[in-house]
């Protein structure tokens, strides 16, 4: 492999790296890109990229530092540009490598791979398409709701934006449920429900929409005291919701930039939602 940037001494460990995409990720040696530009606007230049059969990018920065002063750079135009970049730092296995340093990595979704006579993956890298999405903070959520929007967020970052929507969407439909059903055993109706059949909350052949809508029609929030499960707030989970079923696999990079900025919007106005509905339905007790 030919070199025009990356200092003679490092050379190897890029061999190596070169290895690793071709025979860990089946990338033919023809498909890696030598010290070429990702993407116009973006202004640093990976030392390797290869595109996967998933159609993300897989760059490697080969370095000495852990941290290369480009990195930021880089990170900062291919979120801009909400590029599917897979970015890791390659760094010859005798460079020291401290805890602390592969604990910041991970935060920031830069992966690092240590280049000898086998490769490590010190640190696994996260689509920087997806790192833009908004943390939830799960500690603004009740204890027992935490470890759900917890388990949404990390599905979302490391790769499977679908499912990380998909939790959420599945915690607001359980809680739709338990106000429901919670409202009927109660009998917590106006008396616009006194001549309409009140649906099986717990069946799941009665749509969210469906039950949703009823609980927003017919629930009297006077004597449950939830003022704030009112009909604003009702009307909104089957709209978000509705996504769920949405989950086409990206045929080329710009529908997988296009899913994931589209997934992105939904995975924050859901998690919105969730906490919304959690602070309304307080006074419950579901």
């Amino acid at each position: 492999m030919k070199y025009n940037f990356l200092a003679t001494y490092l050379e190897p460990a890029a061999d190596v790296a070169t290895n690793y995409l071709r025979e860990t990720l089946g990338i033919p040696e023809s498909k890696i890109l030598i010290e070429t530009e990702i993407a116009p606007n973006i202004r640093a230049r990976p030392t390797l990229q290869a595109r996967t059969k998933d159609h993300h990018i897989v760059c490697i920065e080969i370095s000495d530092s852990v941290y290369p002063p480009q990195i930021d750079p880089m990170m900062v135009d291919c979120i801009t540009a909400a590029l599917p970049v897979h970015l890791y730092v390659g760094i010859p296995s005798e460079t020291q490598l401290t805890a602390a340093e592969i604990t910041q990595a991970s935060k920031i979704g830069v992966g690092i791979l240590t280049l000898g006579s086998a490769v490590h993956v010190a640190a696994p890298a996260l689509s920087l398409s997806l790192i833009g999405v908004r943390d939830p903070v799960a500690k603004s959520f009740p204890p027992k709701h935490r470890q759900a929007i917890t388990n949404a967020y990390q599905n979302f970052r490391t790769g499977d934006p679908s499912k990380g929507c998909s939790c959420v969407y599945d915690e607001i439909e359980r809680l739709t449920r338990k106000i429901g059903s919670k409202a009927k055993r109660k009998n917590w109706w106006k008396a616009s429900a006194a001549n309409v059949k009140i649906p099986d909350f717990d069946n799941e052949k009665f749509g969210l929409k469906l039950l949703a809508r009823f609980i927003s029609d017919h629930l009297d929030i006077s004597v449950t005291r939830a003022t704030g499960l009112d009909a604003n707030l009702l009307d909104r989970v089957p709209a978000v919701v509705g996504h769920r079923n949405e989950s086409a696999h990206p045929a080329n990079s710009k529908a997988v930039i296009k899913r994931d900025r589209e997934l992105r919007t939904r995975f924050e106005t859901a998690t919105d939602l969730f906490r919304d509905l959690v602070t309304a339905a307080a006074p419950l007790n579901v």
